[in-house]
């Protein structure tokens, strides 16, 4: 299939395989999704599956029908709000902690800084937070909304 785009110089969006025609509107919908999403992403591109463009897609099915910022609890405005007026990044901060599992190691080497530098700035993130870290839900829902962020 690459071949041919590139020879061709066209671009496509590839559902997951299926083999139930009854369900063929649903894998046609998923190749649009990739196409869609995936030009977005990396117009330079030719192919795009709907296994990479899947976290997005349902980020932005999450979002629905509400502005995004409306969809912030107040705890991320008032980090978003920090880290407008400060040189220290909250809001990056704590999607590395949460990208690297919560682990004080790997994030302070992804960040460059000290670990017990990292250790106040989690202590400072988790006192502004509603919810803990220690919840899966809770992290479940601030890497949604940080990934809306994000885009």
């Amino acid at each position: 299939m690459e071949k041919i785009t590139t020879n061709l110089l066209l671009k496509a969006g590839i559902s997951y395989p299926f083999n139930d025609l009854f369900q063929a509107y649903f894998y046609y919908r998923q190749a649009c999704c990739a196409f869609e999403i995936g030009y977005a992403l990396n117009p330079d591109k030719m192919i795009f599956n709907f296994s990479d463009c899947l976290l997005s897609y349902m980020t932005t099915k999450c979002i629905g029908e509400f502005p995004l910022d409306v969809l912030y609890p107040p705890e991320i405005l008032e980090l978003i709000e920090h880290d407008k007026s400060s040189s220290v990044k909250y809001v990056e901060t704590l999607k590395v902690y949460l990208d690297s599992s919560l682990s004080i190691t790997n994030t302070s080497k992804t960040l460059g800084i000290h670990r017990s530098t990292l250790i106040a700035r989690i202590k400072n993130i988790s006192s502004v937070l509603a919810g803990s870290l220690d919840d899966p839900d809770y992290r479940l829902l601030l890497n949604i909304l940080l990934k809306a962020y994000q885009k």
